[in-house]
């Protein structure tokens, strides 16, 4: 049996930021699961699910779960996780936070599978919502996309949720690479070819101007190139493969770099980008994958800023880590404070996007050792940091 509790339900005095923290004790939980397995036509179409489905309680307690769902999980047996709750079935790191488990998490409240269950007991009706899941699983980032429908159903067990669990993951990866990637890629393929079109028909007119088209050129094409590369890199850590080269890396040189980078970028018309302070010293690290994060954060804050803002990027550095903080005046609004490094969610609101902060944690934590994390609050605005090992050899 997965809980620890009496015979009675446990009255918990534990504070929830969302779903009540209360629980039946194994003994009740052990007595559903039985009184489930009596409903054989119950139990053979739970059987019969296309997908991973489980069985919980009015508590969001398991009580009954199929073989999909066992495999998928690499359970053999299901006594293993009755009286778990789905999050804690799944590993989401947000399922231990508070004492109550999963669902009484500050972000639990934007959770699509506690919202989908709430509302199928609340309403005695069916309810699906997506659920962006984030895990320690090393597989997709730790990042899972599940669409959960959840089923009210009455037997003479008690009232139940039959949950669905569809894994959408790699259609919302391919919602990515459609209107990210193609998008982004297109668009600047669209124009290069503009600007060729220019200096082939109108040479003569373009002349004083030529140097500047030039550029133009050269800065689209390194654009189209970083973005493919982008995706590649991407791919490549979800799936574990992405290999880390190390090499000294001037933490001075990297802001101004990125920073230069950024500061023609066209998400900072009418913004500006300062470098407040850069220590003249040297780290080793991947440089790549450390100037893709900090762009990535760079290009983020900046469009978060109104026009006449500026964006402030500071580093320092210590004996064992080198910190940078990028600040903006803006502050995000709780809900995408809770979600901003879930793969699939997007301050932009189209479907598909949202693919910058994601892959900031995953290059952060799993490549280059180090941490990133945020804070947003009025008057000081967002600010994001990012910690890196002084020596990654070494970590």
């Amino acid at each position: 049996m997965a809980t620890q509790g009496d015979d009675n339900m446990q009255d918990s005095e534990h504070l929830t930021y969302f779903a009540p923290a209360e629980r039946y004790g194994d003994d009740e939980i052990r007595a559903q699961h039985l009184a489930f397995c009596k409903e054989k036509v119950a139990v053979g179409i739970l059987e019969a699910m296309p997908d991973p489905t489980l069985v919980v309680n009015d508590k969001r307690q398991i009580v009954a779960s199929n073989t999909l769902l066992l495999d998928s999980v690499g359970i053999l047996d299901v006594a293993d996780i009755l009286g778990l709750r789905p999050g804690e079935l799944m590993g989401c790191i947000h399922s231990d936070e508070m004492p109550g488990g999963c669902g009484t998490a500050h972000a639990c409240r934007v959770c699509g599978a506690v919202k989908a269950i709430l509302g199928c007991f609340a309403d005695s009706i069916d309810r699906s919502e997506e659920c962006r899941l984030s895990t320690n699983n090393e597989q997709e980032g730790g990042s899972l996309d599940v669409l959960v429908h959840a089923k009210w159903i009455s037997l003479p067990s008690g009232p139940h949720a039959v949950l669905d669990l569809r894994d959408i993951s790699a259609e919302k990866r391919r919602r990515v690479l459609e209107r990210v990637f193609f998008h982004d890629v297109v668009n600047t393929a669209s124009g290069i070819r503009a600007i060729a079109e220019l200096m082939k028909d109108y040479p003569q007119a373009i002349e004083k101007e030529r140097s500047k088209y030039e550029r133009d050129l050269y800065s689209m094409a390194d654009q189209m190139i970083e973005e493919i590369v982008v995706q590649r890199q991407l791919l490549a850590a979800e799936q574990s493969e992405l290999q880390t080269s190390i090499t000294d890396v001037r933490v001075s040189e990297i802001a101004e770099d990125v920073v230069r980078w950024y500061s023609h970028h066209s998400v900072a018309k009418d913004k500006s980008v300062i470098i407040e302070k850069a220590p003249d010293c040297t780290i080793r690290t991947d440089r790549m994958l450390l100037r893709r994060c900090l762009g990535n954060v760079i290009k983020n804050a900046l469009e978060a800023t109104s026009a006449g803002g500026e964006v402030i990027v500071s580093a320092c550095v210590s004996a064992d880590t080198a910190v940078f903080t990028i600040t903006n005046p803006g502050v995000m609004p709780d809900h995408v404070q809770q979600q901003i490094f879930n793969r699939s969610f997007s301050t932009k609101g189209g479907p598909g996007r949202g693919i910058g902060t994601y892959s900031v944690k995953l290059f952060m934590e799993r490549y280059l050792k180090g941490s990133v994390s945020f804070t947003s609050q009025e008057p000081q605005g967002t600010s994001f940091v990012l910690t890196v090992p002084c020596d990654l050899s070494m970590s």
